[in-house]
């Protein structure tokens, strides 16, 4: 469940935040605040703008197949940049003071969920309504999707919530500067849409902690392996990641989506899937963002030729493919990974024509007319390997998707309520299905 303003709209996203907005003390004694009736008046706007937005999840299908028809006409064009560099990159400055103040909080140990982000808008914008309701749409709107985009290890964010206006000035330029004051809280929808548990902040910290353990771990294993080149790197992520889980939609399970769901339970989906590609691709350097349609996540890496490519470990993994494509015997297909536009997705559809990889640019907006994200170019071939590279491939193998511990007393065994026997002080049997598990933080 999502707030915005006053209203509610569900969505499957459920870390949700309080918007609160305080404007700067005036540094200059001659400057001035809006007065009540032009904060109602703000206030209202934003309100109405918000009332119209629509998490693509919770569109009907013939929302979805509008969507679509419209970005077969324009997101070749608007939203893909030949010198993409990062998200990050085209962020506005209202967008990026959002987005850092998100990450600000969002990176303590214990998440703090009161922060603060300047936001200016000119006197022009603020007198009118329209365009001030459309600016402070997008600001916030991108800053949320972009910080998503690129920072799967903040596993548990994914929202903002409610928010008023109480207090401005002008600053020395006669625009409008608003420090907005962000609380953030973590609920769990009573819906199916839901992404994690109900988690307090420190519940997150603890967590986290074993999501870092496993990160660590895996990173670790593709140290030890001596990789020489990203290929090997990321076709170890790939198998990875591929072994190591099981699609699940089941809806009633938490962290289906979330990179803890990677990580530690096992169950999950593509927003997982593509998640974890990019945190373990990131740990070495090697750039790798998540792509979005109104149905699926995936990702874009870039390879040592500059080139960007497709990987899509979800459709690898779940058994759309075939498992020997290539001639190589695998649990899982290799057609998704590094793979180009003019490529087969499946069966005679090219990943170009493919409806599910179609991107999306703006996941609240039915209407299409407003891009909040830019990707890549991606090629239209498929990555080639070189000799080196298939050298490095040899090195994978299933045990090394194997690590000598037992499984975290997070999967719903081992919490007081449910375990039956303490051994050691450091693992406990479940009491719901006798197995050993090892205590939160514990090392072997």
């Amino acid at each position: 469940m999502k707030i915005f303003g006053n209203f509610i709209f569900y969505t499957t996203l459920v870390t949700c935040c309080i918007i609160k907005l305080s404007w700067a003390t005036p540094v200059n004694s001659k400057s001035k605040s809006l007065n009540d009736d032009e904060l109602e008046r703000l206030n209202g706007v934003m309100k109405e703008k918000f009332d119209t937005i629509n998490y693509y999840v919770n569109w009907t299908d013939e929302e979805k197949e509008n969507y679509i028809e419209e970005l077969k006409d324009r997101v070749s064009i608007s939203a893909i940049d030949e010198n993409f560099t990062t998200l990050y990159d085209y962020l506005e400055p209202n967008e990026k003071s959002i987005y850092n103040g998100i990450k600000e909080a969002s990176k303590k140990e214990i998440p703090d969920f009161n922060f603060l982000a300047d936001i200016t808008y000119s006197q022009e914008v603020i007198n009118d309504s329209t365009l001030f309701g459309t600016y402070f749409l997008k600001h916030i709107l991108t800053a949320l999707m972009v910080f998503i985009t690129e920072n799967p290890e903040y596993w548990w964010f994914y929202n903002f919530s409610s928010y008023n206006i109480t207090e401005t000035a002008y600053d020395e330029n006669g625009d409008i500067k608003m420090t907005i004051m962000f609380y953030l809280t973590l609920k769990s929808n009573v819906n199916i849409n839901r992404y994690v548990g109900n988690y307090t902040p420190t519940e997150i910290r603890d967590k986290n902690l074993e999501v870092v353990r496993m990160k660590n771990n895996v990173v670790s294993r593709i140290k030890s392996l001596g990789f020489k080149t990203n290929y090997g790197i990321m076709r170890y992520i790939h198998d990875f990641f591929s072994y190591r889980n099981v699609y699940n939609g089941d809806e009633n399970l938490d962290n289906i989506r979330t990179l803890w769901g990677a990580l530690i339970d096992n169950n999950i989906v593509c927003e997982a899937y593509a998640e974890a590609v990019q945190l373990i691709a990131k740990e070495f350097g090697i750039e790798c963002v998540t792509a979005r349609s109104v149905t699926h996540e995936w990702n874009f890496v870039k390879m040592d030729d500059g080139i960007w490519y497709i990987i899509d470990l979800t459709w690898d993994d779940s058994g759309f493919m075939d498992k020997a494509f290539n001639g190589e015997e695998s649990p899982h297909s290799l057609n998704l990974f590094l793979t180009g536009t003019d490529e087969i997705a499946y069966g005679n559809v090219l990943y170009k024509d493919e409806v599910n990889h179609l991107l999306s640019t703006n996941w609240y907006d039915t209407t299409g007319e407003t891009d909040y994200m830019t990707y890549p170019p991606i090629s239209d071939k498929r990555y080639v390997p070189s000799e080196e590279e298939l050298e490095d491939v040899k090195k994978i193998n299933e045990s090394t998707f194997l690590f000598d511990q037992l499984p975290s007393c997070f999967a719903n065994n081992c919490t007081l309520e449910n375990q039956s026997i303490v051994l050691d002080g450091n693992y406990c049997i479940g009491k719901l299905d006798n197995k050993i598990y090892k205590g939160l933080g514990w090392t072997m």
